[in-house]
């Protein structure tokens, strides 16, 4: 399934603990999150706890956000992908260094 760059960014929002406007279930984690998660703060936590019942894209973009959690804003401004993985997001972040935060680029320097 197909995730456009504002479907990325309502599942960045999401993973920050924002609302999420709209129900999609097209990928990400939209759908995880209101389900499991409405109304939390800890939205990342929250899927966490609940991981056993995540679908396979909404695994994969906790995933990637544990290890770089400063990056959430980054990755959906500067490196919207159909298939997020630690590599894709982590590589295309670093080619745009120079438009990081620090905090985001002490955590990209880390992952390897």
């Amino acid at each position: 399934m197909r995730v456009k760059h504002l479907f990325l960014g309502a599942t960045v929002a999401a993973l920050l603990g924002s609302s999420v406007a709209a129900a999609r279930a097209d990928g990400g984690c939209t759908s995880e999150v209101q389900r499991f998660c409405t109304g939390k703060k800890q939205v990342l936590a929250c899927l966490r706890k609940n991981q056993k019942d995540l679908s396979p894209g909404c695994t994969t973009y906790v995933g990637v956000f544990e290890q770089i959690p400063s990056c959430l804003q980054e990755a959906a401004k500067l490196c919207p992908t159909d298939t997020p993985s630690v590599q894709s997001v982590t590589g295309c972040l670093r080619g745009h260094k120079d438009q990081l935060s620090a905090a985001c680029s002490s955590e990209i320097e880390k992952v390897r």
